[in-house]
């Protein structure tokens, strides 16, 4: 059982019923029917939701049995709003849009077995810590270590059909485990990748992503943003964006290492047949706001950049994914380099900005 803080912590409000959370009423999306229509004076169909009332669920049945006799028969939507309001059920806020549904400590007590996961690891999204990626969903590698032993042998094959950033692929990879791991963003399997990479020292083998110029023309014109996020996971140690808009440009970020310190390096990417000078000096502009040593634009071929790009360049030698590559001759201290890695199916174009004490290689 829990805590007198625990529970103080979880249901912060009580009433002569005991202690209560405020839960949701509503859901998104519209609905035809009842559950569609104003109540109250809250009109959900207004704000793109609709009522969702509990009337099969198991604290339905706790309502029924401790609140209001009879309450899983009641058949219209509004009749069940009703009821609840009537017993006291509804919380009606001084500020805000939807009224709540009191969800009361008694009716919602855990079982042993959550217990185990809930305490001490944590059921949460993990956003801290030397183990973040900066994946929205990423939960601790300690839960599902426990999850995976618990529920696979030794023997066993661990499958996750939407594997995210890779945490359950992790542990299986670190307990001997043979896994399989499923995930229709290449934001995603970069990650991954980057993951196994980075803390596992292990290439995955990744099957179902553009391995010529062809499918990478196909991706672009089905996807652009999945194109941006497989062509930024082409440059060894540089992650894709998870943003889409509203990114100034920056398709994904990366760091080199100068005398010991870590610099930022950014990529963008332009998948379409034209890139003009424009896209560099506004590129330009993104690396002096972020600080950034160096910038990767990758376009589709040689024939995407344009003259005026080829124009402005410089020289030195630059790493990518291991290899350097030469950069063409120096105008005005910023260089551009526009060269075919070996063994890849796209161009990059290189921007950097050399600065007084760094390097000119990263």
């Amino acid at each position: 059982s829990r805590t007198e803080a625990e529970l103080a912590k979880r249901y912060s409000s009580s009433d002569e019923c005991g202690r209560f959370r405020t839960g949701d009423l509503t859901a998104a999306e519209k609905r035809g029917g009842e559950s569609g229509k104003p109540w109250n004076g809250y009109d959900v169909d207004a704000r793109n939701r609709h009522w969702a009332i509990p009337k099969i669920s198991n604290y339905a049945e706790w309502i029924e049995e401790n609140l209001i006799p009879g309450y899983r028969a009641i058949d219209g939507v509004h009749d069940r709003l009703d009821a609840l309001d009537a017993a006291g059920l509804i919380h009606h806020p001084q500020r805000g849009f939807w009224p709540g549904l009191k969800r009361y400590a008694a009716a919602d007590m855990p079982s042993g077995p959550q217990n185990l996961i809930l305490d001490p690891i944590g059921f949460t999204n993990y956003n801290k810590g030397k183990e973040y990626l900066g994946y929205p969903t990423q939960k601790p590698e300690g839960l599902l270590k426990q999850l995976v032993e618990v529920a696979c042998p030794k023997d066993g094959l661990v499958m996750d059909p939407y594997c995210g950033c890779g945490t359950t692929l992790h542990v299986a990879q670190a307990s001997g485990r043979p896994w399989v791991g499923i995930d229709v963003t290449h934001l995603a399997i970069a990650v991954v990748e980057f993951r196994f990479r980075e803390r596992l020292n292990e290439q995955p083998n990744v099957i179902g992503r553009p391995e010529d110029m062809d499918a990478a023309r196909d991706l672009f014109d089905r996807d652009p943003f999945q194109f941006e996020a497989w062509a930024v996971s082409r440059l060894r140690g540089m992650l894709p964006n998870e943003r889409k808009t509203g990114d100034r440009g920056i398709d994904g970020r990366g760091y080199a290492r100068d005398n010991g310190r870590r610099h930022l390096v950014m990529a963008q990417v332009k998948g379409g047949k034209s890139v003009g000078p424009s896209v560099v000096r506004e590129m330009l502009g993104s690396m002096v706001d972020s600080d950034a040593i160096m910038g990767v634009l990758i376009v589709m071929d040689n024939n995407s950049a344009t003259s005026g790009v080829r124009s402005d360049i410089a020289v030195g030698t630059v790493e990518i994914a291991g290899r350097k590559i030469s950069e063409a001759p120096t105008v005005h201290d910023r260089g551009l380099f526009l060269r075919e890695i070996p063994g890849s199916t796209i161009h990059v174009v290189g921007i950097r900005q050399s600065r007084a004490g760094h390097d000119r290689s990263c």
